[in-house]
């Protein structure tokens, strides 16, 4: 009886092993983060001898996971081309080193590792720090706050950025793109975004959310994403000026030059200036008070002890922000216009833009006659001596 025996001792060889994320894949995964439910085992073998039977995918080095497969029915010399396609969707976020075993028929195993990558479906989040939720704010602001990724790069101009915002009454986010910048120079962790101009969105709450997109292209969504809701008021840019001493409705007398009140802003005051003119006079120049915190006070001298008269009363803010804002001689009505003006009101009531007119009396009533009498016997009026 003959038999014959093949001996096999030549193992397989490995020409080709690549990962995509697409198939058919136009270019092999190099940038080592994934987020997609599937990836694709590209693979070249060979076997000299017997030919390639099996084409196995293990999760790890043990050989133990197997995660894809594909059995060769006929196997015969020459190379073995195919895809082997792995569903990675249950995956844990973090990283993997696939490793591929190539078997021949005669039992030969070439074992080696694929590219390592990084899975990662989860998109960054935001956290705002400023300005405040539902606050109000005007002209150009800055958005501040932090951002956390599972796997966030080494510098912040490794994010993709944008910026959009619902507009007031708007039901859709739109983009947010001009002049606005976003500081690279920060932390990877941090981000501010500057020169978003409010009133090119419109007055009332507007909704902003951050857009950024991480390495593995895993990108927040408007459905999903942290927003900042925010009141545009142009208005609340305007310093208040509250007055203690005079009235802003009606004409106040004062026994002396003393005006006092408080001053506020939302930026901070930087100067305060006051002008007293006096009626059919010309202006008389801007004169600096200093606030002592919030309370003011000053005191009208035309270097004379002849102060008695009407007047009317300017003030003149700049603000920390550059911002200037002066008493006009109307009371405007219109929202526009009032911008450039102050608010002025007397212990809170009766705000008005315009100059506060007022009266100075210091001399007291003087008594000329005094005179006398009974009234029970309705006698006439007799001189007091």
């Amino acid at each position: 009886m003959n038999f014959t025996v093949n001996v096999d001792k030549d193992y397989p060889k490995i020409t080709t092993k690549d990962l995509y994320t697409e198939n058919p894949g136009a270019q092999a995964l190099t940038d080592n983060f994934v987020n997609k439910d599937k990836i694709y085992f590209k693979y070249v073998v060979s076997d000299a001898v017997s030919g390639v039977s099996k084409i196995e995918v293990y999760k790890t080095a043990a050989m133990k996971d197997l995660i894809g497969s594909f059995t060769v029915t006929s196997p015969s010399k020459g190379n073995v081309e195919g895809i082997i396609e792995i569903d990675i969707s249950s995956f844990e976020s973090k990283e993997y080193d696939f490793y591929v075993k190539v078997t021949d028929k005669a039992g030969n195993t070439t074992p080696s590792d694929l590219v390592n990558f990084t899975f990662d479906k989860t998109a960054p989040t935001i956290t705002y720090s400023k300005p405040s939720e539902n606050s109000d704010v005007n002209k150009t602001i800055s958005i501040e706050g932090t951002i956390s990724d599972l796997n966030p790069p080494a510098s912040n101009s490794e994010w993709k950025w944008a910026l959009k915002v619902k507009k007031p009454g708007e039901s859709s986010f739109t983009d947010i793109t001009n002049s606005v910048s976003f500081d690279t120079s920060l932390p990877a962790g941090s981000f501010k975004i500057s020169g978003i101009d409010t009133t090119q969105i419109g007055e009332g709450n507007a909704e902003f959310l951050v857009i950024a997109k991480d390495k593995a292209e895993n990108t927040i969504s408007e459905a999903s994403g942290n927003t900042l809701k925010l009141n545009i008021n142009q208005d609340s840019d305007r310093p208040v000026i509250s007055l203690s001493t005079i009235s802003t409705n009606g004409t106040t007398t004062l026994s002396s030059g003393t005006i006092a009140g408080t001053i506020s802003d939302d930026d901070g005051v930087k100067t305060l200036e006051i002008q007293v003119v006096e009626k059919n006079a010309s202006d008389s120049g801007w004169e600096k008070v200093i606030p002592n915190g919030a309370n003011w006070s000053y005191t009208y001298s035309d270097g004379t002890n002849e102060i008695d008269g009407d007047y009317k009363l300017y003030f003149r803010i700049t603000d920390n922000a550059g911002g200037v804002f002066t008493s006009s001689d109307t009371n405007f009505t219109d929202p526009a216009a009032k911008l450039t003006c102050p608010k002025i009101n007397y212990s809170g009531q009766n705000e008005v833009t315009s100059a506060v007119s007022f009266s100075i009396d210091t001399d007291p009533p003087a008594i000329d006659i005094v005179q006398y009498r009974i009234s029970s016997d309705n006698s006439a009026w007799s001189a007091w001596a």
